[in-house]
């Protein structure tokens, strides 16, 4: 069976996203090594317990949610080029581009430990305004992406299902599961920290009466 070569903005859209992929996965092992070092008994290569809990956050952080969601959009790019999937080149590299932001964003309050650590969730976050702010421009990034994915597929009325089916049962599944744990994350702590700050409010106004 004849197989649909890549072209060079396909492959440059790829080789993009698996090196964002890879960088996470870099960084998020660099980090995995700081943290287990500082944990072992006669090394300390941070310096205290919330330098600890920082880069602990950053590496939850670039593991699970940055390498996830990046090497999905690989194989959503992948296997674009595979079955000819036409992905608009405008939005694709739009995504693309929003998502570099957002993780720039997502890394400025982390290696600068600005902001609270928050680790009443499976993935810990840091209460920062800026942190979040990163948080949903990735995530943006990433849903640019896979809607130029899905608007492509459609749109290739001629693309035998068997093609579609490898992505769209795992790699959708997992971008939304990752995505909606993300802003359920999100929202559970501005929950939290909204209650703590009408909390210290009313403590405030009955101390002040």
């Amino acid at each position: 069976m004849d197989t649909i070569q890549f072209t060079s903005p396909q492959r440059k859209l790829l080789y993009s996203w698996l090196l964002f992929a890879i960088t996470a996965a870099g960084i998020a092992g660099t980090l995995a090594f700081l943290v287990a070092m500082t944990r072992t008994p006669g090394v300390r290569l941070l310096p205290d317990a919330r330098a600890f809990q920082v880069m602990l956050i950053a590496h939850v952080t670039f593991a699970l949610t940055i390498w996830l969601l990046t090497f999905i959009s690989s194989v959503w790019a992948y296997v674009a080029g595979q079955s000819g999937v036409i992905m608009n080149r405008v939005s694709s590299w739009i995504g693309f581009t929003v998502s570099i932001l957002g993780a720039i964003i997502i890394s400025i309050p982390l290696f600068t430990f600005q902001g609270d650590a928050v680790t009443t969730d499976y993935v810990p976050l840091l209460d920062t305004p800026l942190f979040f702010i990163g948080f949903v421009t990735f995530l943006l990034g990433i849903g640019i992406t896979a809607a130029t994915y899905l608007v492509g597929a459609i749109q290739k009325r001629s693309l035998p299902l068997p093609h579609l089916l490898p992505s769209l049962l795992w790699a959708s599944p997992l971008c939304v599961w990752a995505s909606v744990r993300e802003i359920a994350s999100l929202l559970n702590t501005i929950k939290r920290c909204s209650g703590a700050w009408v909390t210290h409010c009313n403590t405030s106004a009955w101390r002040r009466w």
